[in-house]
C-alpha cells in the first residue's frame, strides 16, 4: 500500500507507466503518472490485527492463590537466631614504594 504525501490518495502500487523522478534511497519517492500528475509515494504499514489478550484471573482465583501462598509461608520454620553481625576489619595497608611515593607527590 502506498500513500501520496502531496494529495493523500492511497495506491495499491506504482503504475507501470509511471516515471520515477527521484532516485534516492529515501522512504518517499516522487513519480509522474501518465496523466501528468505528480505523486510523492511512500509505503504505509497496514494496521496489525488486534491481538486478543488472555483473560485476566478472576479476583476470587487470585485471592485463593494468595491464601495458599500465605499458608505455605506460615508452615515454614521460623529462625530463632539473631541476625549475623559482621565485624569491621581494618584494611591492610601495604608499604609504599619509592616510586608510589614519588608519583603521589607529583600528582599533588
Amino acid at each position: 500500500m502506498l500513500k501520496c504525501a502531496i494529495c493523500g490518495r492511497e495506491f495499491d502500487g506504482v503504475p507501470d507507466d509511471a516515471v520515477r523522478l527521484t532516485h534516492t534511497a529515501a522512504r518517499t519517492n516522487v513519480y509522474r503518472f501518465s496523466d501528468g500528475a505528480i505523486h510523492s509515494l511512500r509505503k504505509i504499514r497496514s494496521p496489525k490485527s488486534e491481538s486478543v489478550l488472555p483473560p485476566l484471573e478472576s479476583p476470587r482465583e487470585a485471592t485463593e492463590l494468595l491464601q495458599s501462598v500465605v499458608e505455605v509461608l506460615t508452615e515454614l520454620p521460623q529462625s530463632q537466631s539473631e541476625p549475623i553481625k559482621r565485624e569491621a576489619t581494618e584494611p591492610e595497608i601495604e608499604p609504599m614504594t619509592t616510586m608510589a611515593a614519588a608519583f603521589r607527590n607529583f600528582k599533588s
